[in-house]
């Protein structure tokens, strides 16, 4: 069974979304107040989707974002908020979240973005694991250098909005310019290969005219 962290201090709501994503969804529903409990849901497992409301008691849903993210990139974040403006969705996606959700909204639409982003979980066990420059899956491993680890780590992070040419090329060490858009596509290249080497399903794509978006991270240790 698919389990799901809920963090939404609104507790008629909280106890509503966890209803319907336990009797007509499935899933297994934990729920947190504000990220003090959440934190303390994350020392004892790892959920396969978190679900965080944008204005909580103490810290807001994108600053606890934006925390977790750094340690759990692997987990799948959906934002829920009233406030939808595009301030907050560019905010919440640079937290690390991979869809935002508007309130009020259809409980159907609710439960097709959970659906689809707990299979998208279900991939990580492909994706890998990053430990001391070391890309592993199952048997299967290959020595990454500093700055692919870096690059895969920017993409990780940055989600379904993908990284842009010269965060990347800051990163890799290359100037911002046509020479260095295309050390930056050898760079690339190069690290596809070794995701291939291994069988990871990870993917990297090339956002024509921004960057590059990276599909299915590997977990960061």
């Amino acid at each position: 069974m698919k389990t799901i962290y809920l963090c939404e201090d609104d507790l008629a709501l909280g106890e509503a979304i966890s209803d319907l994503l336990i009797i007509d969804g499935g899933f297994q529903v934990t729920r947190a107040f504000d990220g003090d409990e959440l934190r303390e849901l994350l020392a004892g497992a790892i959920p396969d989707l978190l679900i965080l409301d944008i204005q909580l008691p103490g810290e807001s849903g994108i600053e606890i974002a934006e925390s977790i993210s750094r340690h759990l990139p692997s987990i799948p974040i959906m934002f829920l908020s009233a406030f939808a403006h595009v301030e907050n969705r560019i905010a919440a996606t640079h937290a690390g979240g991979v869809t935002f959700l508007a309130k009020p909204f259809e409980p159907e639409e609710l439960l097709a973005i959970a659906r689809r982003l707990t299979r998208l979980s279900m991939n990580h066990t492909q994706s890998g694991v990053i430990e001391n420059k070391m890309l592993r899956i199952d048997s299967a491993q290959i020595r990454l250098t500093d700055r692919e680890v870096q690059m895969m780590r920017l993409m990780a992070l940055a989600g379904e909005a993908g990284v842009e040419y010269h965060a990347l090329m800051d990163v890799v060490g290359i100037s911002f310019d046509e020479r260095g858009i295309a050390n930056l596509e050898v760079a690339i290249s190069r690290l596809r290969k070794k995701l291939s080497e291994v069988t990871s399903s990870s993917v990297i794509s090339n956002k024509t005219g921004f960057g590059y978006q990276l599909a299915n991270p590997p977990v960061f240790k």
